[in-house]
């Protein structure tokens, strides 16, 4: 288990390494009713994505990532809202001053590594 120091929260503990993320994600990402989300990605790993989002979806709240490209083999993958909070850094940019930050959890890791998936397309960079 790798330890990250958060200057908000104090210790938090990660199961596995993070990466920054760049560009968009390769698909549109809504909730159980289909409202679609404004999305920008922070940080993935291997379970897992830090984004920026609005309007904001609550704690415990199941999202699906419906991807654009066909010959992917998968067509969406649904995650559940682990975590919000307002991202105080984000205050003096306008445009990204209301979004929330969020930590998705993929709701059936077993098959798939995120960053190995998500990093195959070009609408995204991943920095190691």
């Amino acid at each position: 288990m790798s330890l990250i120091i958060s200057g908000s929260t104090g210790q938090d503990r990660r199961r596995h390494v993070r990466y920054t993320i760049t560009g968009r994600l390769p698909g549109v990402l809504s909730d159980a009713e289909g409202s679609a989300f404004e999305v920008l990605p922070v940080d993935i790993s291997l379970r897992g994505l830090g984004i920026l989002i609005d309007p904001g979806p609550v704690s415990g709240a199941t999202l699906t990532l419906t991807i654009n490209h066909l010959n992917s083999g998968i067509n969406h993958l649904v995650f559940t809202v682990k975590w919000t909070a307002m991202d105080s850094t984000m205050i003096e940019i306008p445009g990204l001053d209301q979004m929330l930050h969020c930590g998705l959890e993929l709701v059936d890791p077993t098959t798939i590594d995120l960053v190995e998936f998500l990093g195959d397309f070009a609408e995204m960079a991943i920095e190691e």
